[in-house]
């Protein structure tokens, strides 16, 4: 049985009043995964409410990075899962 499985990186900007935008996958494997990873965080962002940033007193925009583990069997099936978590602010 032949997989396909790296590792990706998905970055979200969150504005000074908490809401996500500009999804982007920075590191992919292929237009298939990279959608259903795009897909999914898209998903999550309209679902969760974020805290943004903050440096002193004053709100700020930040990115977060998400890096991704993913994997896809020769059967079609797949899975994906976040191995940590970077906030840059």
């Amino acid at each position: 049985m032949n997989s396909v499985h790296g590792i990706g990186l998905v970055k979200i900007t969150i504005n000074p009043m908490g809401i996500a935008s500009d999804i982007e996958v920075i590191k992919g494997l292929d237009a298939f995964i990279d959608s259903l990873i795009f897909n999914s965080f898209k998903e999550l962002t309209l679902k969760k409410s974020w805290i943004s940033g903050n440096s002193g007193r004053n709100k700020i925009t930040q990115e977060i990075l998400f890096p991704i583990s993913y994997s896809l069997n020769s059967y079609g099936s797949y899975y994906y899962k976040i191995i940590g978590l970077h906030i840059k602010s």
